[in-house]
């Protein structure tokens, strides 16, 4: 078996090198394309104010914000999802926002709320007292599902309200 002089054995190496390098770039293009095109969805929940016949009235809200470059729509009311998995639709009362269905486009935000006294009945109804965590979450067409951080909510302090 023939040696291989170190010029040889210095080529092949950087041969390889470049050939290792160049596969793990293109991985790592492929892998950021995929990513890139994959929707990118926020969803905050707070209180905050919803206006009805100039009367301002406390709401919880919830924002889905699009982050990505993708459309997203979304086609039924956002859920809150209660600490027992149970999720409430549309025993609330109606939820107020932007018109459903709604194509998020990169950038944008939909805005939707619901008063708190609907909440509070609804909840007293299901048999909810005390403190509960609430996530707001919103389904987009393709039933891919964006939630938001716990929100505590003091059924019998907003009750009183």
């Amino acid at each position: 078996m023939p040696c291989l002089d170190l010029a040889t054995l210095i080529v092949l190496i950087i041969a390889l090198y470049g050939a290792i390098f160049s596969t793990i770039t293109y991985v790592r293009q492929e892998r950021a394309k995929k990513e890139e095109k994959k929707p990118r969805i926020r969803v905050k929940i707070g209180i905050g104010l919803a206006v009805v016949f100039t009367k301002p009235q406390k709401a919880i809200t919830l924002e889905a914000q699009n982050l990505g470059s993708t459309k997203v729509t979304f086609r039924s009311i956002p859920q809150l999802l209660l600490p027992d998995e149970t999720r409430l639709v549309g025993i609330m009362g109606v939820w107020m926002g932007g018109p459903l269905p709604h194509t998020l486009e990169p950038g944008d935000s939909l805005t939707m709320s619901v008063f708190i006294s609907k909440l509070v009945e609804a909840l007293v109804k299901e048999g909810y007292s005390g403190k509960i965590t609430m996530i707001g979450e919103f389904t987009d067409a393709l039933d891919n599902e964006y939630r938001s951080n716990p929100l505590d909510f003091d059924i019998d302090v907003w009750g009183k309200e």
